[in-house]
């Protein structure tokens, strides 16, 4: 899989390699700073992710997809979540995990939900 061009768009993930943060974490970031020609996305976050699958020959092959999120109250906009499993799942206390940056918040629901609640299909 190429990275460069992600690395090139300056997202960001769990670890310093973004190949690593993508293929073995799952999960690499970025927010748009201004609107330039992704009019009407900044301050957004475009999350980046594998998708598992097999060609018509049947050998693994990984895709990616995506999901925009705005940042928001993540208590209010994903209301449905069990918030004490989730500190308790980060070792973080809800201070402590509410005060990460925007993504790294998306990252640990992700770890413990997967992308397709967290994103939806």
């Amino acid at each position: 899989m190429n990275i460069s061009k992600y690395e090139r768009s300056n997202f960001q993930g769990i670890d310093q390699s973004l190949e690593i943060s993508l293929l073995e974490y799952g999960l690499i970031w970025k927010q748009y700073k201004r609107s330039t020609k992704n009019k009407g996305r900044k301050g957004e976050y475009l999350f980046i992710y594998p998708v598992y699958s097999t060609d018509h020959y049947g050998n693994e092959i990984i895709i990616t997809d995506y999901g925009y999120i705005m940042p928001c109250n993540l208590r209010v906009e994903f209301d449905w979540i069990e918030w004490n499993s989730i500190y308790s799942y980060t070792g973080l206390s809800e201070i402590e995990f509410h005060d990460q940056d925007f993504g790294y918040q998306v990252f640990n629901l992700v770890q413990y939900y997967g992308t397709l609640e967290i994103f939806g299909s």
